[in-house]
Formats: structure tokens, C-alpha cells, sequence
């Protein structure tokens, strides 16, 4: 592992203050001396989040351009922390990192498409004592009935090969 590389001890808030601020009018070193003091909140996130099928490494790097969207994205005005502002900027890239590693996971946007047709199929089910067309679904749900479709087939299940 090689996370420690660079790394500094944590700033008081007020350097921390001061960095920001330099960090946010284009200061580069302000920017890497920033990145370099929080990568302890990286290698935390990343021993929480790690499972099986991730490797630590990867993750710690996902939390690295977290780290850095978050640097770059902090405002002070938000009246928190930049930790408190920074740990879910940080997670956030790990979760889409492990999304990405896990090939058979849908996006997120046709699960909940795939969720809403199935209930909403469910529904008119009882209510019209008939199965639903797919053009009455995607008229109930406000969605084309080529989204309609593409979310039912997404629900199917595979048949074994």
C-alpha cells in the first residue's frame, strides 16, 4: 500500500481556513497541501468500505479524486467543516467505483424505472382486474413506453446458459 506517500498531519482549522481559500483562487500548492492533509479521511472511508471483489488500492484511489472534487467544491459559506462537507464527496466516488466493478448491477436509473413499472404494473393490475398494456403504464407513470419497456426487460430474470 502505498496511501502514506505525501501524506501530512492534519491542519488546524484556521490553516485549513486559509487553504481553502488560496485552493479556491487557483492556488496549486494551497490545492495539494489541502489534498495531502486530509488523505487520512481517504484511508478511513476506504477500510470502512472495503468488500470483497475491491481492492483496498483502488478504493483508496476512487477517494483521492473524491478528496479532490471536494477541495475544489468546498465553500466555506456551507457553515460546516470541510471534512464534515468532504466524507460523502469522498464515499460518493468510491460507491460509483464499486457500481462500475460490479458488472452485472444495472444503473441506478433503470433500477428505479424497473421498481416504478413493477408497482405501478402491480396497481393497475388490481384496478383494471387485467394485465396493463405498456402503453397504459408509461401514460400512468409520465414515462415513453419505450422506457417502459426497457425497464420490464431489465426486471426479467436470465435463464441459466
Amino acid at each position: 500500500m502505498h496511501d502514506t506517500f505525501g501524506a501530512e498531519p492534519p491542519l488546524p482549522p484556521e490553516r485549513s481556513r486559509e487553504l481553502l481559500a488560496r485552493a479556491r483562487a487557483g492556488d496549486a500548492s494551497a490545492r495539494d497541501t489541502l489534498v495531502r492533509a486530509n488523505l487520512g479521511l481517504v484511508r478511513a472511508a476506504a477500510r470502512r468500505f472495503q468488500r470483497p471483489g475491491l481492492e483496498y488500492d483502488d478504493l483508496f484511489q476512487a477517494g483521492c479524486i473524491g478528496l479532490m472534487k471536494a477541495v475544489d467544491g468546498f465553500d466555506p459559506s456551507y457553515g460546516v467543516r470541510f471534512s464534515t462537507y468532504a466524507v460523502p464527496v469522498i464515499v460518493g466516488e468510491m460507491r460509483q467505483y464499486a457500481r462500475a466493478q460490479c458488472p452485472g448491477r444495472l444503473p441506478r436509473r433503470l433500477e428505479d424505472a424497473a421498481r416504478r413499472v413493477a408497482s405501478c404494473r402491480e396497481t393497475l393490475t388490481q384496478r383494471l382486474s387485467r394485465e396493463p398494456t405498456v402503453g397504459e403504464i408509461a401514460r400512468e407513470l409520465e414515462l415513453s413506453p419505450e422506457d417502459v419497456a426497457a425497464a420490464m426487460e431489465t426486471g426479467r430474470t436470465v435463464a441459466s446458459l
